[in-house]
């Protein structure tokens, strides 16, 4: 009898049991042959006996090195049994001598994801794509791996196209479920969640479901689907934060700062275990302090990452904002600076530009400012920063270029357009800055004394002295009351008199 057609008989039939008794009792005829050994090996990983498997391909791999299926086969095994440097280097062998098969690349995937070498990872897997672009195995393990690099959007493609292949795969309609969160389709959510309402956990649903609804700003129905999350046992970090991000946008803030509270000690029992690393969690509290506008708290926190970890970039970053947002722009200066050692790039820049003009640093912060526009940024918020700190600088036609840029991205804007006529006025064309004051005032914007008094002052210098004191004495009814509009007045009036 022909041992290989018996076995392979068995196998085709699914007696795998069968199968590896049968090549035991051919033990005797056989074991001088590759054969016996990588598919005794087979068959127990088949029944995931690996251990037992491990041990008869690693005796056929020291006796038979050349036989590639063989070595692929023991890669495959030590990945089960967590020897995952043994797994990837045998496998890569494998490779080596020709086993150039899509599971193999697959498992390769496997490995470096597990090894978390995603980059690596993605590689091998597209590989076997190439050969089976159908594999929904395949397709899903690239996704892991592209949202660990942050790449959802090729993890997005890669669910969704797997979701059309199976569409009754519940492992990758959840995880689509969730990719699709980042992408912000909340209502392919909702009816793909519909599709699985009585399949899966129950706590799990309810809380994707109330995700998607606080997403779209459907609140009440957010609160109920996450506190039915919070009844079926979901009792974590996330639902306490997402029932506080619910309640706060009812503006019931009593019930959202229980929330917050509850996730704010569920991070400090972790911290306690010494579960996770400190930092990371110290700074998911971080968080939700800024959630709840408790900044004394926020900088307590901060300052706790700081003195685990001097150079954690979170931290950095958020004692960045924090002395911005105080207004502290010395310090804000410093920690931005501490960043760019570690992340010399464009927010940063931008940052770094709004503390140093605050701090009347014109030149300096016009040299970040011009790095953004150097690589690409174009939009008004950078705009009228260049505009505002060229004109602190005196270089009036150079703001008004800049705040020209910002008056068509953002048309409406009376605030920018009466800036351009601020500008045209010290270049001293008076009568185009006088149209634009005088429509930012046709349509009631505020403040008005400002506009007022700019209205009065381009009259002024047209010595058209009776529209100046009639603007200038508007201003003064509006509200302001200093020394440089009673100068104004004064003189204005003594130039009338004198014209008289």
């Amino acid at each position: 009898m022909d041992y290989r057609k018996e076995f392979d008989r068995l196998v085709n039939e699914q007696q795998l049991t069968q199968a590896l008794d049968f090549l035991e009792q051919n033990k005797i005829a056989v074991h001088d042959d590759a054969f016996y050994y990588a598919n005794m090996g087979w068959v127990l990983n088949q029944l995931e006996r690996y251990d037992e498997a491990y041990v008869y391909l690693s005796q056929g791999h020291a006796r038979f090195p050349d036989d590639a299926w063989l070595c692929a086969q023991l890669g495959f095994t030590s990945n089960r049994i967590e020897r995952l440097e043994e797994g990837r280097d045998l496998l890569l062998e494998a490779l080596s001598m020709g086993q150039d098969e899509p599971w193999v690349h697959g498992e390769l995937g496997w490995t470096y994801h597990e090894l978390h070498e995603n980059e690596m990872a993605i590689r091998y897997y597209e590989n076997a794509l190439m050969e089976e672009p159908d594999n929904t195995w395949f397709l899903k393990q690239a996704a892991y791996s592209y949202r660990e690099l942050g790449n959802d959007e090729d993890a997005l493609y890669d669910l969704k196209k797997a979701h059309v292949i199976d569409p009754d795969d519940l492992e990758i309609t959840m995880e689509l479920i969730e990719c699709l969160d980042t992408a912000c389709e909340y209502e392919t959510q909702l009816q793909l969640l519909d599709h699985i309402r009585d399949k899966g956990d129950a706590g799990w649903w309810y809380f994707e479901k109330g995700v998607a609804c606080l997403r779209l700003k459907r609140y009440e129905e957010a609160c109920e689907l996450l506190s039915l999350a919070f009844e079926q046992g979901r009792d974590d970090t996330g639902i306490h934060q997402a029932i506080g991000d619910a309640y706060m946008a009812l503006t019931d803030k009593a019930k959202a700062y229980e929330h917050y509270q509850k996730a704010i000690s569920y991070y400090g029992k972790a911290l306690e275990r010494g579960d996770y690393e400190p930092c990371g969690l110290l700074w998911e509290i971080v968080l939700i302090c800024r959630k709840m506008q408790d900044s004394a708290q926020e900088l307590s926190y901060l300052k706790q990452i700081e003195a685990l970890d001097p150079e954690y970039y979170g931290m950095l970053d958020g004692m960045a904002q924090y002395y911005s947002d105080h207004n502290d722009h010395e310090q804000a200066v410093k920690y931005i600076k501490r960043m760019l050692e570690i992340h010399d790039e464009g927010d940063n820049w931008a940052l770094l530009a709004w503390n140093l003009g605050r701090l009347s640093k014109h030149d300096e912060a016009l040299i970040y400012l011009q790095k953004c526009e150097e690589a690409g940024r174009d939009d008004s918020w950078l705009n009228l920063e260049l505009a505002w700190n060229h004109s602190r600088l005196e270089h009036y036609e150079i703001s008004l270029k800049y705040y020209r840029r910002a008056l068509r991205q953002d048309p409406g804007n009376w605030w920018i357009q009466s800036q351009v006529a601020w500008n045209l006025g010290v270049l001293y064309r008076h009568e185009e800055a006088l149209k634009l004051f005088l429509e930012c005032l046709e349509k009631g914007e505020e403040p008005k004394a400002w506009l007022y008094s700019n209205i009065g002052w381009n009259y002024r210098s047209l010595k058209q002295y009776e529209q100046a004191i009639f603007y200038y004495k508007l201003a003064k009814a509006a509200g302001r009351d200093d020394a440089w509009l009673t100068e104004q007045i004064t003189e204005v009036e003594t130039l009338l008199c004198e014209k008289a």
